[in-house]
């Protein structure tokens, strides 16, 4: 019985795990090799998005060191006047946008019976 059963066993162990061929065995060691080279470039690109990170703060405090403005996106120096939405004067002061109703808007305005 011994023996028969060693024989069964190694029959149905043959039967149920067979040896992965060398194609799949290559395949699965170019798969890992792909997966250490992408985890390479993803501890990149996590390192460089800190580094921007880092980057990005020190702007911001730098512009509100020099009282720069920022407002969608655009950075305005500290004393700078530009023309903002809805007939309005805008200047950076200090850090913080200041708006006023354009007075040649006001003017225009009445002119055309507004």
């Amino acid at each position: 019985k011994q023996v028969i059963n060693a024989e069964y066993g190694e029959e149905d162990a043959a039967q149920s795990d067979p040896k992965p061929s060398k194609t799949i065995r290559e395949d699965m060691n170019a798969l890992l090799s792909n997966l250490d080279v992408m985890n390479t470039q993803l501890n990149t690109l996590n390192s460089n998005v800190a580094n921007v990170k880092s980057l990005v703060s020190l702007l911001e405090e730098r512009m509100i060191v020099e009282g720069g403005c920022e407002k969608g996106g655009a950075v305005f120096e500290q004393g700078q006047q530009w023309i903002g939405d809805d007939c309005t004067i805008c200047v950076c002061q200090g850090g913080i946008i200041h708006c006023l109703p354009d007075p040649a808007c006001a003017r225009l305005s009445m002119d055309m019976g507004h």
